[in-house]
């Protein structure tokens, strides 16, 4: 198998395995004996019916794995002295304390084509980049380098696209991953926002996104499994659906766009809610409507937000799931692959509200609204509806804002699900 039958998407690695050739075995072998010299890390793994080799490489406190899919990707990494490398931690980025080079990827917004042109110009023999390299007359200060990626970079951090840039930083006496970080932020930033005010490209270094090995469901005949459209979708809904998905890399952005989505139906479902309040209230024998006690519980049902919503935004949200997720539906999807339950029930239970997915009798559905509305405010900083009036900031490009892929799903598989259940037949 070669590296042109994967497919990768921003956090996931998705495979279609095939049998073991002697040449992928050889391959791993010979991997294994050099891991095991270097005390380093390796293993082989069964999945769906396929095989694959895993090396698992230092980065900061933890390790980061490269995996190993096809015998292309082992000669490739077999090619390296990967031994001298680590990872940076919260970055796509290697570092060798040996020769005192940090290399790190390049995220170019508004796409990479015209601005590296701009910046670097082509070869006009090989019709490749040419690397801009920018040398201090201070020795102590390091060189700076921006050019197509190393092949040890290619090996640990998988091939990317064709026109992928990295920055690399050269004659670094670093010796720790805190002080890889040090130097990489330092200099990219005073870099980057030069590059920014004369030549008005913006560059950010690519940051660590965490991956997982991915099968997806294939239906054998696509054409035939397309239908006809039955149904339509609200257009500004959907429309926010799709800018979601555009920004992938940019947890904080999708995460909002996707919660905007069931945003837009918190005067639908706030209103179908208040309006089963409102009856409970005048079914109630002892409801007197010439008292003002009676009249403030007829007031409080009817409290309208600022979106013309009944409700404050908290219990908004609760009635959108409420009304458009059933409560199984909900624990089947957190309960779908021991990684998500254990995301969860424990990785993450002390930064955000808690699902309590061990009750098998509760209905977690508003448990799963609170999560989401926390994060929320995490993200925009408001103040209300929060203890002591203060919310703890995710900020972007911060390690916490890294590892939210999990949470992501969750407001997608919600979004989603309202679309669904708010959607109408095609007429």
């Amino acid at each position: 198998m070669t590296d042109k039958d994967l497919s990768i998407e921003a956090d996931e690695i998705e495979v279609d395995f095939e049998p073991v050739e002697n040449e992928f075995s050889s391959a791993l072998e010979e991997l294994e004996k050099r891991c095991a010299a270097q005390r380093i890390e390796f293993s082989r793994e069964r999945y769906e019916g396929g095989t694959y080799g895993r090396v698992r490489l230092s980065s900061g406190r933890e390790k980061r794995t490269v995996f190993i899919w096809s015998a292309e990707a082992a000669h490739r990494l077999l090619s390296t002295d990967f031994e001298q490398y680590v990872f940076v931690h919260g970055y796509d980025a290697i570092c060798s304390y040996r020769e005192g080079t940090i290399e790190c990827a390049l995220r170019v917004l508004g796409g990479p084509s015209v601005a590296m042109s701009r910046l670097l110009g082509d070869n006009s023999d090989s019709g490749t980049p040419t690397p801009l390299v920018l040398n201090s007359e201070d020795a102590r200060y390091p060189i700076l380098t921006i050019g197509q990626p190393s092949k040890e970079f290619t090996a640990l951090l998988r091939p990317g696209p064709p026109r992928r840039f990295s920055l690399t930083v050269s004659n670094a006496p670093v010796s720790t991953n805190d002080a890889a970080v040090e130097y990489l932020i330092r200099f990219s930033n005073s870099l980057f926002f030069q590059i920014e005010q004369l030549f008005g490209s913006t560059f950010l270094l690519e940051r660590e996104r965490s991956r997982r090995l991915l099968t997806r469901k294939r239906v054998s005949n696509a054409r035939e499994a397309l239908q006809y459209p039955r149904t339509e979708y609200d257009p500004a809904a959907i429309s926010l659906y799709w800018y979601a998905l555009s920004a992938r890399g940019l947890p904080l952005l999708q995460y909002l766009a996707f919660y905007q989505v069931m945003e837009f139906y918190y005067p639908r479902y706030s209103n179908l809610e208040a309006r089963k309040r409102l009856m409970t209230i005048f079914k109630d024998p002892t409801f007197r409507g010439d008292r003002d006690d009676q009249v403030d519980r007829v007031i409080s049902a009817l409290l309208v937000s600022r979106s013309g919503a009944i409700g404050d935004e908290r219990s908004q949200l609760r009635a959108v799931i409420a009304h458009c997720i059933q409560a199984d539906e909900m624990r089947s999807y957190l309960t779908a692959s021991s990684e998500r339950s254990e995301y969860f029930t424990t990785k993450s239970s002390k930064r955000f509200h808690r699902i309590p997915l061990a009750n098998q009798s509760a209905d977690i559905r508003n448990d799963v609204a609170d999560r989401i509305y926390d994060l929320r405010c995490k993200i925009v900083h408001t103040k209300g509806d929060v203890k002591n009036g203060q919310v703890e900031m995710i900020l972007p490009f911060s390690a916490e804002a890294d590892l939210m892929f999990h949470e992501i799903d969750l407001v997608q598989f919600v979004a989603k699900s309202v679309l669904i259940a708010s959607s109408a037949s095609l007429n």
